[in-house]
């Protein structure tokens, strides 16, 4: 069985399929088509012989399924018809040998249209308007780098183009001068809320500006927030205390939350009362913000006399504490207490 010669010209991203060469003795010829449900067309492209196999092939007709030619290329035209896949769709387009683009022509509007010469230029009536072929062209010319030519009877849709355009920039203008004096009046509005000053488990005193939701993407960067589960405008009174944290802002725009404390209470902690038996009572040396796996994880420090003590005592069972110096590294080491015993965390730096 003979095998089907395969094409030499091939468009990429294109429905077109490749039906057989007509060579004649001085030109390469192919024969593609194209079929859509609705649609049956048939493109002949040419290349010369000399061209070869560097030379691109040029579209010569295209007809329809019973060999009517709905397009061909203009003879008085002194440039190429090239083909190209655009925006969902077979163009040919007309360039002359300053490779500046003259015409457009969507091969799927052929069938149902008619060519009518208007000046130097052929439209088609039942296809897409002037205007938007006009369009067409221009996002044509810009992608593949070429100029474009204004022909007289496109000049008043430029200038059409040109009011549209600089009507829609103005439009633009002052929707992102309104969007700007709205974010900065819902920011104002937040900063004028007052501060909601929370507790750590630890006892740490936190202030921060009350947010819900994501509210605080419109504050600046650097500022710190309290996210609660409500805010009464009218009252200023605040809801259940979710998380403490401080807005951080990128270069490009991204918002992200940054160091971010949670299990807050609106009271401080009750201080831990002295044994009644007169047991000695495991004092704390500080406590410690470790950066872990989990994000940041607020501890507190024993030296390794008063993590002894603490074990004696057998309390606290299931807390995590950070004991001893710090490594080389500037590591400290955590452990998890269970009763008297206790077992290894793993190292980690303070931020």
């Amino acid at each position: 069985m003979e095998e089907k010669p395969k094409p030499r010209f091939v468009l990429s991203g294109s429905r077109l399929e490749f039906i057989q060469p007509m060579d004649t003795m001085n030109t390469e010829v192919e024969i593609h088509e194209l079929k859509t449900p609705s649609t049956f067309l048939r493109l002949e492209m040419i290349r010369s012989k000399k061209a070869s196999p560097f030379g691109a092939f040029l579209v010569a007709k295209v007809s329809d399924a019973t060999g009517r030619v709905l397009w061909s290329f203009p003879k008085s035209f002194n440039g190429y018809g090239k083909l190209t896949f655009f925006e969902g769709l077979h163009l040919v387009y007309l360039e002359d040998k300053g490779r500046k683009m003259h015409e457009v022509i969507p091969v799927e509007d052929l069938p149902k249209a008619t060519p009518v010469a208007m000046g130097e230029q052929t439209v088609f009536l039942g296809g897409r308007s002037r205007l938007e072929l006009f369009q067409l062209k221009m996002r044509l010319a810009k992608r593949r780098g070429r100029d474009y030519a204004v022909l007289p009877e496109e000049e008043k849709l430029r200038e059409k183009l040109r009011g549209v355009e600089a009507a829609l920039e103005q439009e633009q203008k002052e929707a992102a001068a309104l969007a700007a004096a709205e974010r900065k009046e819902r920011q104002a509005a937040l900063l004028a809320r007052p501060e909601v000053v929370a507790f750590t488990q630890s006892g740490r005193r936190i202030y921060g500006t009350p947010v819900v939701g994501r509210e605080w993407e419109a504050l600046p960067d650097g500022k710190g927030v309290v996210e609660v589960a409500s805010y009464n405008v009218e009252t200023g009174e605040t809801g259940v205390l979710i998380a403490a944290f401080f807005v951080n802002k990128s270069r490009s725009g991204r918002c992200e939350r940054d160091r971010v404390q949670e299990g807050l209470s609106y009271s401080p902690p009750p201080k831990p009362a002295c044994t009644e038996s007169g047991a000695p009572v495991a004092k704390a040396t500080g406590v410690l913000l470790l950066e872990t796996a989990e994000g940041p994880v607020e501890v507190f420090h024993f030296d390794r006399e008063n993590f002894l003590v603490l074990r004696q005592q057998g309390v606290n069972s299931g807390a995590r504490i950070a004991v001893g110096d710090p490594t080389a590294n500037g590591k400290y080491t955590v452990v998890l207490l269970d009763g008297k015993n206790y077992a290894a965390i793993g190292q980690f730096k303070p931020i």
